[in-house]
């Protein structure tokens, strides 16, 4: 005689509060009693000389209804409950929404405010709800619901969930992940707060190898943060991914993924953990990536429509994939055919798409040296730590053209040299190819360093010079960028014949000029408009300002104030000991 089974359903949940527990456990019990389903929660399970997590997923893969308590956001629980997604278990969740704090949690969480869950405020509403509902009794399940089956990975990817806090171990990391052997996929909090569920779901699908960076207990926000890593991280291990969970110290670790995390003291060891863990991976996922390519072959006997791909929303999540989408606008059409292009937009208008499209074109010219520079966000926060210093406004902006000269250049030389190192033998070499590849052997230690290493290293020293007032008072030159004397040039238009010319004359300068150190200048530069015109015209374009009281200089800005600045000027020269005007150089 053949004895139908139970349909089975398991319960996960927080063991604290006790009150919380124990209203749980009270449904289960009173679940059990009717006979119409087998359900047991986490205490009932025995080890045997087990680790206890093993048993835990051996009662979900054998479950058809799993049920979550999502009251307080527990790690086990949510760890648990990815895993229970990944084996397309039947969801049922419960919330106590009569807690206020657990409620704004959960709400602040927003990973499930789309998923239905069970008021939970005692036992016997919770029982009702479950028959009412009836989760035992379908076969539906959130990740079938949530996996976009049209979209196939087409390359090996790196799954990195960012801590919510960009830590020095955080950006370390990072860079690490940004510059693996493998495409990568972030979910940075700076760059998008609240990903969707099914976002998350189909990224772990589709990741090679997943890694989570939790904050350690003495950082704010740490649980809800730490929240969602464990729900992903319980999904990964679930779906069979290669998984590294990382975690800033202090962090006691819960006891599902006690024997899964690394906790680390430094940025060093986070990245002593990642090497660790993912070296040995590499040629694994370079047999994916064959596999991969293979299945791109086959994807031309589907349907157009199946093979339509509006691709992520974050272009830097897919750099190699979508020049195979673009389509071309406007604008790129315009950058592609400009000398100089800057794309300035809200985030998500396509400046990194139609950035990665015009490097894909333009190298496709053998004539063309392309070189893609891209800084990830966090290294330019040392950018804007230059900025806010205390010093005079043409030594910051001197300071930050030199600091992306600098990077820019040799960016630019490290390309070139893999480009010619890549060259077959027989191709030879220039006399030029040569010098070049000789200067950056010599100096290897300050050009070969990759762009965030070198940007680190460079802000580190300039941070470590003095500010002002004493950079200032030993200041005896201003310079001037190229910014500036191009503003320069093109507003002249032609009315001085040789304005490139004298206008260098002031690279070397004081800051404070008088009347015959103009006129040496004009001079030297043989200029051969009238002196007092050239004088005269260089205030109008507010490049020298005149001395209009003691030690007070004023530009003119405002032609209906020119007048009056010229008399006040003249006036303090007729009180100067020599009875020479004198003049400052507009900094800006």
């Amino acid at each position: 005689m053949f004895v139908e089974s139970l349909p089975k359903c398991f319960v996960a949940y927080p063991s604290a509060p006790v009150a919380r527990a124990e209203t749980v456990e009270s449904v289960i019990e009173t679940i059990s009693r009717t006979g119409v389903v087998d359900i047991k929660g986490w205490r009932s399970i025995s080890p045997g000389g087990r680790p206890i997590i093993s048993r835990i997923f051996e009662e979900i893969r054998d479950c058809k209804c799993f049920i979550a308590d999502l009251t307080g956001l527990n790690p086990n629980v949510l760890f648990e409950l990815g895993y229970a997604v990944a084996h397309r278990k039947r969801i049922w969740l419960l919330l106590d929404v009569a807690i206020e704090k657990a409620k704004l949690e959960f709400d602040r969480f927003q990973l499930f405010t789309t998923v239905g869950y069970q008021g939970a405020s005692n036992s016997e509403k919770i029982v009702k709800g479950f028959f009412a509902d009836q989760p035992y009794a379908d076969d539906t399940n959130l990740c079938d619901e949530l996996l976009d089956r049209a979209k196939k990975p087409t390359r090996p990817t790196i799954l990195y969930l960012k801590a919510q806090t960009a830590t020095e171990a955080s950006n370390r990391l990072s860079r690490q992940v940004v510059t693996a052997e493998i495409a990568s996929i972030i979910d940075d909090p700076a760059e998008s707060a609240n990903e969707p569920l099914a976002w998350y779901v189909n990224r772990v699908d589709s990741s090679s190898a997943v890694v989570c960076h939790l904050l350690s207990s003495a950082h704010s926000n740490w649980q809800a943060s730490n929240a969602k890593q464990a729900f992903v991280a319980g999904m990964a291990q679930g779906l069979g991914k290669p998984l590294l969970m990382l975690a800033h110290d202090p962090y006691v670790s819960p006891l599902d993924y006690k024997d899964l995390l690394r906790v680390h003291e430094t940025a060093a060891k986070a990245e002593t953990l990642f090497d660790e863990w993912f070296s040995p991976l590499i040629e694994s996922i370079r047999k994916q990536e064959k596999s991969a390519e293979a299945y791109k072959d086959q994807k031309s006997a589907r349907s157009l429509l199946e093979q339509i791909n509006l691709g992520e929303s974050i272009a830097e999540n897919e750099s190699d994939a979508v020049t195979e989408y673009f389509i071309p606008t406007a604008v790129y059409n315009e950058a592609l055919r400009a000398n100089h292009s800057i794309f300035i937009g809200r985030k998500g208008t396509g400046k990194t798409a139609t950035f990665y499209k015009l490097h894909d074109e333009l190298s496709k010219d053998p004539r063309n040296h392309v070189c893609l520079i891209k800084p990830i966000a966090y290294e330019l926060e040392g950018v804007v730590q230059l900025l806010n210093r205390t010093m005079g406004v043409s030594a910051t902006g001197y300071l930050i053209e030199s600091l992306w000269k600098f990077l820019i250049s040799t960016e630019l030389a490290r390309s070139l040299y893999t480009q010619i190192n890549s060259k077959p033998v027989y191709y030879g070499r220039t006399p030029d190819e040569r010098d070049l590849l000789e200067f950056i052997e010599q100096n290897t230690s300050w050009i070969m360093p990759e762009f965030s290493i070198r940007l680190e290293s460079v802000i580190d020293k300039l941070l470590l010079m003095p500010a002002a007032p004493s950079i200032e008072s030993h200041r005896q030159s201003i310079q001037y960028s190229h910014f500036a004397l191009n503003s320069l040039m093109a507003e002249n238009a032609g009315q001085i014949k040789k304005i490139e010319k004298l206008l260098a004359q002031f690279s070397l300068s004081p800051e404070i000029i008088t009347e015959l150190d103009l006129l040496a200048y004009i001079e030297r530069a043989d200029v051969e408009e009238r002196p007092s015109d050239v004088v005269d015209f260089l205030c109008e374009l507010a490049f020298l300002g005149p001395e209009v009281e003691n030690n007070r200089f004023e530009y003119m800005y405002d032609e209906e104030n020119t007048e009056k600045l010229n008399a006040m000027a003249s006036r303090s020269a007729a009180q100067n000991p020599v009875g020479l005007r004198r003049f400052r150089i507009n900094p800006r």
